[in-house]
């Protein structure tokens, strides 16, 4: 029995195999641990990314707006009135005319325009228009949301 129990003493061999699988364990379970972690902070971050996006489409689709009239009392002022048909307010941000932005508004941009209501828009052009040219209006809203219509003098 003393000559086994001293052999188990004297052989370090065994015992340092066991300690260095146990390191081994505890490194790959560390590293697991942490990996875990990321993936779950990363997959968070953009699943609210995602929502954000989700709820930013959600709101444009439920936004329908329409240029219902176009006049013009002179070449070089344009008045619009515009819908608002959809389920949610919107806002006009922004007017083309034939892909040139408009940056004389005389009134009517940046106000809201609550669900079923209509919002008149008037604004300089920001060119000569001809008595029998056509015109194409772009409307954009807050949200992105567009409508066009073609205007003929």
């Amino acid at each position: 029995m003393k000559l086994l129990l001293r052999r188990f003493i004297s052989n370090k061999k065994g015992v340092a195999e066991v300690i260095g699988s146990l390191i081994i364990i505890l490194i790959v379970a560390i590293a697991g641990t942490v990996a875990y972690a990321y993936s779950i902070s990363v997959m968070s971050a953009s699943s609210s990314s995602f929502e954000l996006r989700t709820e930013k489409y959600q709101d444009q689709l439920q936004e329908r707006f329409q240029i219902i009239r176009v006049w013009s009392n002179n070449q070089d002022l344009i008045n619009i009135t515009v819908h608002n048909y959809g389920k949610t307010d919107l806002t006009i941000i922004a007017l083309y005319l034939n892909g040139t932005a408009i940056e004389d508004y005389l009134s009517g941009l940046d106000s809201t325009i609550g669900t079923g209501q209509l919002l008149n828009v008037r604004f300089k052009t920001p060119f000569q228009i001809d008595s029998d040219s056509s015109l194409e209006i772009l409307a954009i809203s807050q949200r992105g949301g567009k409508t066009s219509v073609l205007y003929e003098n």
